[in-house]
């Protein structure tokens, strides 16, 4: 027997459809954003 795999929830964000691409874009801001803050701590240290 093969079971259906179960349809993804819709987030409700009109870019991000799928709850996994929400995770992959969350984890992408904050590796930006921590980026930038060690460049500026560096910069300005």
């Amino acid at each position: 027997m093969n079971p259906a795999k179960p349809e993804p929830e819709p987030t409700g964000l009109p870019g991000l459809r799928t709850w996994g691409a929400v995770y992959w874009f969350v984890t992408g801001v904050f590796a930006v954003v921590l980026a930038l803050l060690i460049a500026l701590t560096r910069m300005f240290s």
